[in-house]
């Protein structure tokens, strides 16, 4: 039987449940490790004690997922009506009594909002524009969705790069939700054309000309990502790298949507790279879940992802 979910809630579940099958190896970077610890055949697993997310169970989320979840209650109270500066206050009372793992971004955008900073750290990691499921899911406005996505996304992660990739990931979003029909890296590249184009124009107010972010940083990525398209993902590890930074993650990203296969199969690739696996699975997942066919996403793992509630 499928699961009774519409495209919204396929694309918050496709997103947080790939974090969450990605708990058990998050951050281990050898692939012999990854490879004893991962069974493919039993979905969302029960991590090892001694994993990076210690205290986390089957069906749990990664710090990435329970930020990502943060940010839904928000928009939940709120009624979908994002607040950049009430964010930032949420969440980081929020992250007060917040138990799980705190990483370099994390902890350094904690201390520059508390010195009041609007802001935070200046990291090219992909953890904030994961988190970005949740606007999408709530702000149906495809305007105030692209704005809500890279604002919270430089609560934590500032950088050109990440901001880059957040903004080209909504706005494919968003076309993917108005019923763009074109493969997914079609549709990347024409949202990489229209913002080129826009950032030539050097609109002041746009933010990646405010930020200096660089389009040629996409073309790379995509470029090397190609080169291993029919790579396996030790192949894909050794020559696109596994680190959390974007020049490593957004290649990985974009190699196993250039694959075009199906949820379960992309969940299980990226999960065997190693490695940042947790926010690549949230942006392969928010796109792959727009998609993806009612049984596509396998029951057993919906039923073991404790968020579920939040959209049942």
């Amino acid at each position: 039987m499928s699961i009774q979910l519409n495209v919204r809630q396929r694309m918050f579940a496709a997103s947080m449940i790939g974090d969450s099958h990605a708990l058990g190896t998050h951050w281990i970077y050898k692939l012999d490790r990854v490879e004893a610890l991962f069974s493919p055949e039993l979905g969302l697993q029960e991590p090892a004690p001694d994993t990076f997310h210690p205290g986390k169970h089957r069906g749990d989320q990664t710090h990435y997922g329970d930020q990502a979840l943060m940010l839904f209650q928000f928009l939940h109270a709120n009624e979908g009506e994002y607040d950049g500066i009430e964010f930032s206050r949420f969440w980081l009372d929020q992250m007060k009594s917040y138990r799980g793992y705190e990483d370099t971004a994390t902890r350094e955008s904690i201390n520059l909002l508390t010195n009041g900073n609007r802001y935070g750290y200046l990291s090219d990691e992909l953890g904030g524009a994961a988190r970005m499921v949740s606007t999408l899911y709530w702000i149906k406005d495809p305007v105030e969705a692209v704005d809500a996505s890279l604002d919270q996304a430089r609560l934590t992660h500032r950088s050109p790069r990440a901001l880059l990739v957040a903004d080209l990931f909504a706005r494919s979003a968003v076309r993917m939700l108005q019923g763009d029909t074109r493969s997914i890296i079609d549709i990347l590249r024409s949202v990489r054309d229209e913002r080129a184009a826009q950032i030539l124009a050097g609109d002041p107010e746009d933010l990646l000309v405010a930020m200096r972010a660089s389009i040629q940083f996409f073309d790379l990525s995509l470029e090397n990502a190609l080169k291993y398209v029919d790579g396996s993902p030790r192949e894909i590890a050794s020559g696109l790298g596994q680190t959390c930074h974007a020049h490593h993650a957004l290649p990985v990203i974009l190699n196993i949507l250039a694959k075009e296969v199906d949820y379960r199969e992309a969940m299980r690739i990226n999960t065997l790279i190693g490695g940042d696996s947790a926010a690549r699975a949230m942006l392969i997942g928010l796109l792959l879940g727009i998609r993806a066919k009612p049984d596509e996403i396998p029951e057993d793992w919906y039923d073991a992802w404790k968020a579920r509630v939040w959209i049942s």
